[in-house]
């Protein structure tokens, strides 16, 4: 696996390509880390692929540092605006915390990152004593290497080309890079990639070619979807890493980049210039019949329902992705009906609203008890049931939502701390805290926010071996963080 490092791969996890004269010295580290990470205990359990992914990153964040190119500053900064500090679980002494420098806990952080997104379903400890060990080897090669190691300047030169940035199709690009192969983000597309396909399929169906197909997602996944340890869309961390670089007027003209994932439009009027197109919301959006590829007249005169994804880039609206159209506008009207079906009930939620004094938790210690409530204060169909394995749970949580369909958890009242609810459970929210805050098939993202805020999970921990305390405190003090790192565009 290490023979298999080289330029042409290091160079892969760079926004540009070009090969650097620094690059050969970086590759000569990179086999260094992977051989003393090969035989650490966390490299011995986790095999030769994750060795060399942990290896990568440590290299990438040191070249990162020492050129000054604004990865790792983007997230410390980002993290330090959100909540006060510049790193999630470790005690810093911030005036001993040099941005522009290495420190231990960065690389610390980096590793259980790169840990944590191989391990779906669980919730890994940033202090786990195997990862630190692992940091502390790691830390000790680049500090020795820190005041030797070659600034890679023609890169960054490069990437501020002012040009990059003039049109949003090589902005695209740079987003696309940025999202699939930078070392803070990479680990953080796999798991986002499943979704997004099945997105993109529900809107577009099954008949794109494997490459039609891929770019479709791609587009998404740079434009659309929010990502890397703080949850947030690929141009805002562009947009910040130019800041750093000075390039600010760049950097406003990213951060204002609007994106709208793949649905049907309708077309409502067209001329020789432009295409205006209508939502299932009724608002209008102004495209240029440059940003659609071989559009005559004629297609324009039967076709009126259009699907893709739009992307606006300096006031300019433009299709983003692969896009087609459909024969009059009963796909649109289908396409409509069936949004509008989905969410919430406004009726059925402001009744409830009204009845529990405003709050929008429900809990109940049983189905029957459940099904009573709901009879009594709302007015079931007769016909109204749930699956036979749901009339079985017990100690349901319910939360309603205007926007969204209501949350049925079973269980859920034994977890969520509230003067409203006798059911709750410390032994059971120790144990089953976390799962509220990471898993996104647990609790929806309202539901989270509004437990975040209202402090509903104050049990909610981690297994630590300095203790239980110290196990609540990890979740306590980073909630927000560890809902944003484990649900992406979910949070």
């Amino acid at each position: 696996m290490k023979n298999l490092i080289n330029v042409n791969s290091w160079s892969l996890g760079h926004l540009d390509v070009e090969t650097n004269a620094s690059d050969y010295y970086y590759v000569k580290l990179v086999r260094k880390l992977y051989d003393i990470i090969h035989f650490s205990e966390v490299g011995r359990d986790e095999g030769r692929v994750l060795c060399e992914r942990f290896a990568m990153a440590a290299t990438y964040y040191f070249e990162d540092v020492v050129s000054g190119i604004g990865v790792w500053q983007t997230f410390t900064s980002k993290h330090k605006e959100l909540y006060g500090k510049y790193l999630p679980f470790y005690d810093l002494d911030e005036e001993e915390y040099y941005q522009d420098e290495i420190n231990f806990e960065d690389i610390c952080f980096l590793m259980w990152m790169i840990l944590q997104k191989e391990k779906k379903g669980t919730f890994l400890n940033p202090e786990n004593p195997y990862l630190v060990k692992m940091a502390s080897m790691i830390y000790n090669v680049l500090d020795a290497e820190f005041e030797k190691a070659p600034i890679n300047a023609e890169m960054l030169e490069r990437l501020k080309d002012q040009s990059y940035f003039q049109d949003f199709y090589s902005v695209k690009f740079m987003l696309t890079r940025l999202n699939d192969d930078l070392y803070l983000l990479k680990p953080f597309a796999t798991g986002r990639t499943a979704k997004v396909e099945d997105e993109v399929k529900g809107v577009l169906g099954d008949s794109l070619d494997d490459s039609s197909f891929a770019y479709a997602v791609e587009s998404i996944m740079a434009c659309c979807e929010k990502t890397g340890p703080l949850a947030l869309y690929t141009k805002d961390w562009l947009a910040a890493m130019l800041t750093h670089w000075g390039m600010t007027e760049e950097s406003e003209r990213l951060a204002t980049i609007e994106s709208l994932k793949y649905a049907v439009y309708l077309l409502k009027r067209y001329d020789s210039e432009a295409i205006c197109l209508e939502d299932i919301k009724g608002e209008e959006y102004v495209i240029s019949r440059d940003s659609f590829k071989e559009l005559p007249d004629s297609t324009l005169l039967d076709n009126k329902s259009f699907i893709g994804s739009l992307v606006k880039y300096d006031g300019e609206w433009l299709v983003n992705g692969v896009s087609s159209w459909s024969l009059g506008t009963k796909l649109f009207d289908a396409y409509k009906e069936k949004m509008t079906m989905t969410g919430g009930d406004s009726v059925v939620y402001n009744k409830i609203m009204e009845i529990n004094e405003n709050h929008p938790m429900l809990y109940f210690k049983d189905y029957e008890e459940m099904l009573g409530w709901f009879d009594r204060h709302i007015g079931l169909d007769e016909r109204f049931t749930l699956p036979e394995q749901m009339k079985k749970q017990r100690f349901f949580a319910i939360y309603v939502d205007r926007v969204r369909d209501m949350a049925m958890l079973p269980d859920g009242a034994l977890v969520i701390k509230d003067d409203h609810n006798p059911y709750y459970s410390r032994k059971t929210a120790e144990e089953q805290g976390i799962n509220y805050i990471v898993s996104a098939e647990t609790t929806s993202k309202e539901m989270l926010h509004y437990l975040i805020e209202h402090n509903m999970l104050p049990d909610a921990c981690i297994n630590s071996i300095k203790g239980m305390e110290r196990g609540r405190q990890l979740v306590q003090e980073n909630m927000d963080f560890i809902a944003r790192f484990m649900r992406g565009d979910d949070y």
